[in-house]
């Protein structure tokens, strides 16, 4: 097998994985939108990560079902999520 097989064999390691400001009211179907945008654009993956200007309410129910939303969708696209989980680095 020579190296273009072998890294096309494991592409998904290498993609790109932006690191995903979540600072705005988050919405499940905008950020499962999003998430289809960074698939199509060659995105392997994603972290999520609470940054200044956030107005859901940081760790509560409303949070973890965005979240959520973001995994499932994940799933779905054979892509891979992160939950940077430090709100201001506590």
């Amino acid at each position: 097998m020579n190296i273009i097989d072998r890294f096309n064999e494991n592409l998904q390691k290498y993609k790109s994985i932006p690191f995903w400001s979540w600072n705005d009211k988050l919405q499940p179907e905008e950020l499962r939108a999003q998430i289809r945008e960074m698939k199509d654009v060659g995105m392997g993956g994603f972290f999520m990560h609470a940054r200044g200007g956030l107005k859901t309410p940081y760790m509560e129910d409303e949070w973890f079902d965005c979240v959520e939303a973001c995994i499932d969708e994940a799933k779905k696209l054979d892509m891979n999520a992160w939950c940077y989980d430090e709100n201001g680095w506590p």
